[in-house]
C-alpha cells in the first residue's frame, strides 16, 4: 500500500512539469543565445556591408588609377625632346589648356612660357575644389596618340598661312583622317620645326586649323610657333599630283588632363579630359588627387624627388620631370553612414623622358 502511495505522488510531481524558476532560468538562457546570434548576425552584415563597399571604392579608385598610369607611362612619347612651341612673339597670345567649347576647367589654363611641355603641373588652384582642408590638384600630359592608324600621316596638301593640311588618302582611301575630329590636337612634323594645331572641322581628308580655336593653337598672325612658321610650300606638279616641301608629317597628339569636378549631389568625380572635347567622368566619390614630381635639373645636374609644381617656382621647367607622382582618395561609407577614406597611392616614370637615377 506505501507503494502504491509513492508511485501515484511520483507521478503527480512528474506531470506538474518545470517550475517557475527553471521556465525563468530557461528563458534567460534563450535569450541570451538568441540575443548573441542576432548581434554575431548583424556584425557578418555589417562586415559584409561595409567589406562590399570598401571594395567597390578600391576598383573604382584602382580602375581610374590604372588609366592615370597608362597616361603618365606614355607622357612625351613622340614629341621632340623638351616639348613644342606655341605662336610666340608679335601678335601672339597665350595658349591654353583644359578648356572645351564651353568653358575652362583650370584657373591656371595657359602653358608656362608659350611652350607644349609633355608635362604641366597645376599645384595651386583656386578653382578646383578644396576637400576636407586640402586644396585638391591637376595635371596634364602630352603625347603622340599611339593608336592612330600609319601614325605619323604624310601631308599632300597645304592651305594658305597653315588654314588647312590635306592628309594622303592614298595610303587609306575609306578613312584618310584615320578618325580624327574637330577638337583634335595634331602635330605637324618638318626639317623646319614642329608646330601643334587644333583641328576645328574635318571635310573629307582634309583638316582645317581656323583662327581662335578653343586652344588658342591656332594663331595664323603670330610671328613664331604656328603652322605657317614651318615654312611649307604647297605645289601641284604637271601631272596633277599634289607636293609638299619640305616633306611634312601629320600625328595626332593626346593632351590629357585629370582633375577634380563637384556633382551636383554634392559628391565629387575624377575628370579626364583630352584635347579640347569635353571632360568625360572616369571614377565617382574621388575626395582628394595630388601630384608631386620628381626632377632632374640638367643644368646643375641634381636629381630632387615630390616636388609640388616641378621646381617652377624654383625655376626649373616642366621637361626636367622624370616621375609622377599621385594619390587619389576615395569616399564610402559603413551602415551608420560613417564616412571611411580609403588612398591609394603610385607613380609613373615617363619611358620618354631621359631618365636619371638620384641614387646613383
Amino acid at each position: 500500500m506505501f507503494r502504491a502511495i509513492a508511485s501515484r505522488a511520483g507521478r503527480r510531481r512528474s506531470a506538474a512539469g518545470f517550475t517557475l524558476v527553471e521556465m525563468l532560468v530557461a528563458m534567460a538562457t534563450g535569450t541570451l543565445v538568441l540575443s548573441g546570434s542576432v548581434y554575431l548576425f548583424s556584425r557578418a552584415l555589417e562586415g559584409a556591408y561595409v567589406s562590399t563597399n570598401n571594395s567597390a571604392a578600391q576598383q573604382n579608385a584602382r580602375a581610374a588609377m590604372n588609366l592615370m598610369h597608362r597616361d603618365f607611362s606614355l607622357t612625351g612619347t613622340g614629341l621632340p625632346q623638351g616639348g613644342v612651341s606655341l605662336p610666340s612673339g608679335t601678335n601672339a597670345t597665350a595658349s591654353l589648356l583644359g578648356c572645351d567649347s564651353t568653358q575652362c576647367y583650370l584657373q591656371n589654363d595657359a602653358w608656362l612660357n608659350n611652350h607644349l611641355y609633355p608635362v604641366m603641373p597645376d599645384a595651386v588652384d583656386v578653382r578646383l575644389p578644396n576637400i576636407i582642408g586640402a586644396q585638391t590638384q591637376a595635371a596634364t600630359v602630352v603625347y603622340v596618340d599611339p593608336a592612330w592608324q600609319q601614325n605619323p600621316l604624310p601631308i599632300v596638301g597645304f592651305g594658305a598661312n597653315g588654314s588647312s593640311i590635306t592628309l594622303d588618302p592614298s595610303l587609306n582611301p575609306a578613312s584618310a583622317t584615320q578618325g580624327v575630329q574637330a577638337g583634335d590636337v595634331m602635330l605637324l612634323t618638318n626639317p623646319n620645326g614642329n608646330a601643334a594645331a587644333v583641328v576645328t572641322s574635318v571635310a573629307g581628308n582634309v583638316l582645317n586649323f581656323a583662327d581662335h580655336d578653343v586652344l588658342n593653337m591656332n594663331q595664323s598672325l603670330a610671328a613664331a610657333g604656328n603652322v605657317k612658321a614651318l615654312g611649307i610650300v604647297s605645289s601641284v606638279a604637271s601631272n596633277g599630283t599634289k607636293l609638299i616641301t619640305p616633306t611634312t608629317t601629320a600625328s595626332r597628339l593626346f593632351v590629357v588632363t585629370y582633375f577634380l569636378q563637384l556633382n551636383t549631389d554634392g559628391t565629387y568625380r575624377l575628370m579626364r579630359k583630352i584635347n579640347a572635347r569635353p571632360p568625360m567622368p572616369v571614377a565617382d566619390s574621388i575626395e582628394n588627387l595630388q601630384f608631386t614630381y620628381d626632377v632632374f635639373n640638367d643644368a646643375s645636374g641634381v636629381a630632387t624627388a615630390g616636388l609640388a609644381d616641378a621646381g617652377i617656382s624654383q625655376g626649373m621647367v616642366p621637361s626636367q620631370v622624370r616621375k609622377i607622382n599621385y594619390t587619389i582618395t576615395c569616399k564610402t561609407t559603413d551602415l551608420k553612414g560613417r564616412i571611411v577614406r580609403i588612398s591609394l597611392n603610385s607613380s609613373a616614370s615617363a619611358r620618354s623622358l631621359s631618365f636619371k637615377d638620384r641614387y646613383d
